[in-house]
């Protein structure tokens, strides 16, 4: 059973050699490696190029012109000539056994049809680039076992199964399309497995400008992609209140500043106690449940606004 490794890449000059290094230093070679390159500006399509006239991968390119992460995804599915196929992104390093791990998840747990992995940062672990790191969900919830969503730079899936619901749609944003397959596979009943050993490290954002613009188009994109497909579980409604959150919190200040000390007080204590019990619930540990929660209340107003914009942006809605 051979695998095949797509990239999609927007301006990823500054690191993908080292991203395609990390392929071709795998202990399971992969049998085909694809790059799509999205109408890149800077010297990422001279670097492809001379990278292919060097290495000894089955590596091709192929350009794409402002098309979107979704169609990104779906080229690579299109081009794809083996049963397992991987994602990673341009800023991020594959371990040297990340092939052989994902094999390995497939022999060892024949029912799954895709999963994901860690995500340890790389060099620059300032205080920004911890943020970005315990804003994943998925990592935090669990260490090993069946999981509901999987991370985009690091994940998998049998080609078999993606065909079976159709790939993804077309959609023009840099994100959400791990959310989006991920909620199409399992609301099919199929079944994704998050491992540990499946480790893909991660150039995180390390400026607040950086930082700040993720949060926002994350929100963005992932409110638009549930309301072009009709999305209304759990995900559509936890994502709709998380300004309602934010507004909850600022009509505390709010009452604070205009000398309101008790009510101000206890909607400022109530959000945040049942934000605190809330995230608890997910990651078990107050250890493991602090930083994230914390992280949480650092990124709502960026992903709040973009909630907002992608709720407002009117739509044409894809058939399922």
């Amino acid at each position: 059973m051979g695998i095949t490794i797509g990239i999609c890449v927007r301006n990823g000059a500054k690191y993908i050699m080292e991203t395609l290094r990390a392929l071709e230093g795998q202990t399971v070679r992969p049998d085909q490696v694809l790059v799509i390159n999205d109408h890149s500006t800077d010297s990422t399509k001279n670097i492809l190029k001379i990278f292919q006239s060097a290495t000894k991968l089955g590596f091709s390119f192929h350009d794409i012109n402002g098309k979107g992460l979704f169609d990104g995804r779906n080229h690579v599915l299109s081009l794809a000539k083996n049963e397992i196929v991987a994602f990673t992104d341009a800023d991020c390093v594959p371990s040297s056994d990340w092939v052989e791990q994902i094999m390995r998840v497939f022999k060892e747990h024949p029912d799954v049809v895709g999963g994901t992995g860690s995500h340890p940062g790389l060099e620059e672990k300032n205080f920004v680039s911890k943020l970005h790191k315990w804003w994943f969900i998925v990592e935090g919830v669990k260490e090993a076992g069946y999981t509901q969503g999987v991370i985009g730079a690091n994940c998998y899936f049998r080609k078999s199964a993606l065909e079976e619901v159709g790939g993804w749609i077309h959609l023009e944003v840099g994100n959400a399309e791990d959310v989006y397959i991920a909620h199409k596979l399992t609301e099919r009943g199929m079944k994704l497995w998050h491992d540990p050993r499946v480790q893909v490290a991660h150039h995180y954002a390390t400026e607040w400008p950086d930082f700040l613009r993720k949060t926002y188009r994350s929100g963005y994109a992932i409110t638009l992609m549930m309301r072009e497909v009709g999305i209304r579980t759990f995900l559509y409604y936890y994502t709709m209140i998380i300004p309602v959150v934010a507004l909850w919190l600022l009509a505390g200040v709010f009452a604070l500043a205009a000398g309101k000390f008790q009510i101000g007080l206890a909607l400022i204590s109530s959000v945040l106690a049942l934000t605190f019990l809330f995230n608890l619930r997910m990651f078990r540990t107050v250890s493991n449940t602090l930083p994230r929660w914390f992280t949480r209340w650092i990124i709502i107003w960026g992903y709040s606004a973009g909630i907002l914009a992608g709720f407002m942006k009117r739509i044409k809605r894809h058939n399922e």
